[in-house]
């Protein structure tokens, strides 16, 4: 062989693959006959597989032949029947010369071998190659495989190497809840916005890539979803608000749906049950029955009951719609109120209406509303009366001998108010003027205070002194509140010879036999 200063493949212009290729029927040089021996030992070797591993992902090569990934022990987790994935290999070059390698992809269990880009690379010296991508698909069947890019070269020597990564076909999330059946304990009520729930996104593969999308069905359409994004591998977890609103009432779901992003591939999906339930409260006045009131009285008030009758919590206006008669210039305090329900109907909370009640002796009525989204609901209705009486005589008379102690003058107190009324509680008072009633002791009443029915009467007994001479006035006063409802009078006259009364509560009069000592009359 001559030795002309360069090795083998090294010829300026020439292919360094040709000198191995030629057939052996060709080599009649010495130099020929050696190559000739070559090829035919390299296409041996080419002839005889590689084996690849499966157990765990890993390189196998010459001493400089790599495949990349070396050594990584986490097996990724992609979804079943899925097509279109890939994963990224390189082939590194620790020799001293160049080499050109073929690639080619080998699978196993549930996994299938697609496209190799590029099929073959061109790797330097001391070089590392760029990205290659191999193209793969998944079975319908869960469990292990592997994807592996094997290279071979043949120039200078015969080199091959196997990069490997070991697949498991599942899912590579979870979402809780899941698809399965979940009622949202929260029930919402129609056309309501700014309703929430939540989802649990947890990565158990590798770091990834994903979008989560949700959607809304019946009666419930979403109108915004938190982003995924990255997502670190082994068991990383990421909370997912899903923003809705309501229509009508009825039946609907919240779903998220996850996917690797720019995969249509759906991964795993959750699913929220949610029911909308029609919008149901009602006022009642507390207490309930009619209310007896002063009359001409300011700032009166009268409470009202507001109760949820729907499972869910809501916002419901309320306003006054009736203010008659014995109510007058009404006004409601808070005029939307928030009922929560929590599930279970009857939640509850008090309105309160601000009043002028009338004159003496009135009926009327106070209408309070509940609605939601417009619709008025059940309506509550408070009666009210405002209270009345009378106290006689009016203007009665009583002749007396002067200085006489413990005299007494009967008044009667009626309840004027109309059957049906509640019954009334008048507060008596008695005053006494002139000089025909002496200063001490005191006027009193045998009874400050009676309770009627309506229609009834009932008697207080004044007891006073009389004077050494002259007149003075007895007046008896009823009231209920603060307001005077009524009241009576009766003229008191000293004489020193007789005394006269009047018989009856507006005039008449009677002979009362002198000297009489602690002389009483009663005014019927």
């Amino acid at each position: 062989m001559v030795d002309d200063g360069h090795r083998d493949g090294e010829r300026t212009g020439t292919n360094p693959y040709n000198a191995g290729l030629l057939p052996p029927a060709l080599a009649s040089t010495p130099d020929n006959m050696a190559r000739s021996v070559r090829w035919f030992l390299g296409s041996l070797l080419m002839l005889i597989p590689v084996q690849i591993p499966v157990a765990t992902p890993r390189t196998l090569g010459s001493a400089t032949t790599f495949v990349n990934p070396n050594n990584a022990t986490d097996a990724l987790v992609r979804p079943p029947s899925a097509s279109g994935l890939s994963e990224q290999f390189q082939v590194q070059n620790t020799g001293s010369s160049q080499r050109t390698y073929s690639l080619l992809c080998v699978a196993t269990g549930s996994v299938t071998c697609g496209t190799v880009s590029p099929s073959s690379v061109i790797v330097p010296a001391n070089s590392i190659s760029g990205p290659i991508s191999v193209g793969f698909s998944t079975s319908a069947t869960l469990g292990p495989g592997t994807l592996a890019l094997q290279v071979t070269s043949v120039f200078p020597t015969f080199e091959g190497a196997t990069g490997v990564y070991n697949i498991t076909v599942g899912i590579p999330v979870t979402i809780t809840p899941d698809n399965a059946a979940h009622a949202d304990p929260v029930i919402r009520l129609p056309n309501t916005t700014g309703n929430t729930v939540t989802f649990t996104v947890t990565n158990i593969g590798a770091d990834s890539l994903f979008t989560g999308t949700c959607t809304g069905t019946g009666s419930v359409t979403v109108t915004s979803c938190t982003p995924l994004g990255a997502m670190t591998g082994g068991g990383t977890a990421k909370v997912v608000t899903a923003t809705f609103s309501t229509t009508g009432a009825g039946a609907g779901s919240v779903v998220l749906s996850v996917t690797f992003q720019g995969s249509g591939t759906v991964l795993a999906t959750g699913k929220w049950d949610e029911t909308v339930v029609p919008a149901a409260a009602m006022a009642s006045p507390t207490p309930s029955g009619t209310a007896l009131v002063p009359p001409g009285q300011t700032g009166r008030t009268q409470t009202f009951q507001i109760t949820n009758n729907a499972r869910a919590k809501g916002t419901y206006a309320i306003a006054v719609t009736g203010c008659t008669g014995a109510a007058a210039g009404c006004g409601v305090a808070p005029a939307t109120m928030l009922l929560d329900s929590a599930g279970v109907a009857g939640a509850s909370g008090t309105a309160t209406v601000t009043y002028s009640s009338g004159a003496a002796g009135l009926s009327g009525a106070i209408s309070v509303t509940p609605s939601y989204g417009g619709t008025n609901l059940t309506a509550g209705t408070a009666t009210i009366q405002t209270a009345n009486a009378s106290v006689t005589p009016h203007g009665g008379a009583v002749t007396v001998f002067p200085s006489v102690a413990n005299q007494t003058v009967t008044f009667t107190v009626t309840n004027t108010q109309v059957g049906g009324s509640p019954a009334a509680t008048y507060a008596l008072a008695v005053g006494c003027t002139g000089g025909g009633i002496a200063p001490s002791p005191p006027c009193a009443l045998n009874r400050t205070s009676l309770t009627l029915a309506p229609g009834a009467h009932d008697t207080t007994v004044a007891t006073f002194t009389s004077g050494a001479s002259g007149t003075g006035t007895i007046t008896v006063t009823a009231s209920n509140g603060p307001a005077v409802l009524d009241n009576g009078t009766v003229v008191v006259t000293v004489s020193a010879t007789a005394a006269t009364v009047d018989v009856s509560p507006d005039g008449g009069a009677a002979l009362v036999r002198a000297p009489l000592i602690g002389s009483q009359q009663t005014f019927a």
